[in-house]
């Protein structure tokens, strides 16, 4: 059975990781107000930034949206959207929303790109 998930073993670890990425780059917050999601409105204004085709948004209901629920761990996750937060991060369908948010990433991950390169690169003069 085809399953859209997680790479993890375990959901915790990619959790926290996902997590920690997100409240460093803080962009979910700055464009939506709220936290995102395992398909939720993080991930789906990236592909509705990139490839609009592939959302459709008369398929969206919440009720395929959960949180992730303390002292649950299960495989497969029992909703195709886990939410980071209770009640935070519903996929949303606006599409300027979601390019100014993919333009925010594009620009937040290049300056991270750049500025980590260049530190190699002093490195590299100082040796």
């Amino acid at each position: 059975m085809p399953f859209h998930g997680p790479s993890c073993s375990d959901f915790s670890p990619c959790h926290d990781r996902l997590e920690k990425a997100n409240s460093y780059l803080n962009l979910t917050w700055e464009v939506y107000g709220t936290d995102g999601g395992h398909a939720g409105v993080n991930e789906t204004a990236a592909v509705l930034a990139t490839t609009p085709q592939y959302v459709h948004p008369g398929y969206y209901d919440p009720q395929q949206a959960w949180w992730r629920q303390p002292g649950l761990s299960a495989y497969p996750f029992p909703s195709s959207i886990i939410l980071y937060q209770p009640e935070r991060g519903y996929p949303d369908f606006d599409p300027e929303k979601a390019r100014i948010f993919y333009g925010r990433v594009v620009d937040r991950l290049e300056s991270l790109i750049r500025t980590t390169i260049e530190k190699w690169e002093r490195m590299q003069q100082e040796r």
